[in-house]
């Protein structure tokens, strides 16, 4: 039974804000900010529909974005049509390349609990891990035989667990 229901574009991806009051989702025209309380469309300094970043003195639109994830720290991560990922400030609109597109495409990104490490997965069989403050990779993690599809950290940020197509569960100690 659902509690509420908005009718919108294809939705691709969805990331909840650390303080659990916001909802972004990714659609194919674009991003969208939610306001939890009230399901409506919201968010400082967006338009109505679309995510657009204001970058030197002309506004872009982002479409359409195929992966999102949400730090405690109100930074957003996405890659969008070209696979490359970028760092998006939320309440500023800014937004950072951080990495060159991925080989054949992301499938699931995920931010550590301290949000200083981002992981990406796609669908060659390593995981990406980013060092976020350096913007640099800081590990390729391996071991999958396939296309890598979910990504998670454990809340207290000591593991990561990794799921892909070839049926296995990976769950990686982090030093």
């Amino acid at each position: 039974d659902l509690s509420t229901t908005v009718r919108t574009s294809g939705v691709l991806s969805l990331a909840v804000s650390p303080d659990g009051l916001t909802l972004l989702s990714g659609h194919n025209d674009g991003i969208r900010f939610w306001d939890v309380s009230v399901f409506m469309e919201t968010g400082p300094g967006w338009t109505r529909d679309i995510l657009r970043l204001r970058e030197k003195g002309h506004v872009r639109t982002i479409q359409p974005p195929v992966v999102l994830a949400w730090s405690k720290e109100g930074r957003a991560a996405y890659a969008g049509p070209d696979q490359a990922l970028r760092l998006v400030d939320a309440s500023g609109g800014t937004e950072t390349p951080l990495a060159p597109p991925q080989p054949g495409g992301v499938t699931a990104l995920a931010f550590s609990p301290d949000a200083q490490l981002l992981v990406s997965v796609g669908k060659d069989p390593a995981a990406r891990l980013w060092d976020v403050k350096n913007l640099r990779l800081k590990a390729l993690i391996k071991g999958h035989r396939s296309a890598l599809r979910a990504a998670a950290f454990s809340p207290d940020g000591r593991h990561l667990a990794l799921g892909g197509d070839d049926r296995q569960l990976h769950l990686v100690r982090m030093a």
